[in-house]
């Protein structure tokens, strides 16, 4: 029978001494060998060393902080257009712009001092629909004054101004329907819509006879 010549390499088997050497040979082969997660984490931080140098530099040339892109551009572009927009208007041109703009301006005057009669006229208790449309109509010459559209400004200014001209107009058929309505409701004893009636005559017409005597009589 033949002597078993291997090397029990148990660390229990051994001596203590031996035992102990055999320790300090494994473990620095153990402490050796890298771990995949270090792997990773390597791998990870070069990544980001690359993004750093060659993606950032980009990022801040087209954005500033908070990270807001850049309009700096824009601005002197827009700057420019608005530059030679003006430069290109001559001065007879401009002259004619303003002689529009003075037109503009004095039909809504007109317009405004029309508005100002039938507010005073109670005008939306008797004819506030036709008020509105005329305001409405007036109010489209805003936007044309606003893009320096003068003409179509004053046209839109003149339509209104001439509607409410028209309300004004009409006052004294409003007056006459007024009178009727509030004696058709006092003989109906409907006091209240008498007085009221007679009441927005006299706001129309305040030394109106028959609806001073109205009113008396509804109260």
């Amino acid at each position: 029978m033949s002597e078993d010549n291997s090397v029990d390499t148990d660390p229990s088997a051994l001596e203590p001494t031996d035992a102990s050497i055999y320790a300090k040979q494994v473990a620095p082969r153990q402490r050796q060998k890298p771990s995949t997660a270090m792997w990773l984490g390597l791998g990870a931080l070069v990544i980001l060393a690359l993004a750093v140098v060659f993606v950032l530099p980009s990022v801040v040339t087209e954005y500033e902080l908070p990270l807001e892109r850049r309009v700096e551009e824009v601005t002197q572009s827009a700057t420019a257009v608005s530059q030679v927009t003006e430069t290109a208007v001559s001065p007879f041109e401009e002259a004619q712009r303003s002689i529009q703009r003075k037109q503009s301006q004095d039909v809504l005057a007109e317009l405004l001092e029309l508005q100002g009669q039938l507010d005073l006229l109670e005008v939306e208790a008797w004819g506030q629909e036709d008020y509105e449309a005329a305001l409405s109509t007036a109010s489209i010459g805003d936007e044309y004054y606003r893009t320096q559209e003068f003409d179509l400004a004053t046209e839109s200014y003149s339509n209104g101004s001439n509607a409410l001209a028209e309300l004004i107009e009409s006052v004294p058929n409003v007056l006459a329907q007024l009178l009727i309505d509030a004696e058709n409701a006092l003989t109906a004893s409907d006091t209240q819509t008498a007085q009221d009636r007679y009441s927005l005559a006299l706001v129309l017409q305040p030394d109106n006879e028959d609806a001073q005597i109205g009113l008396a009589r509804a109260q």
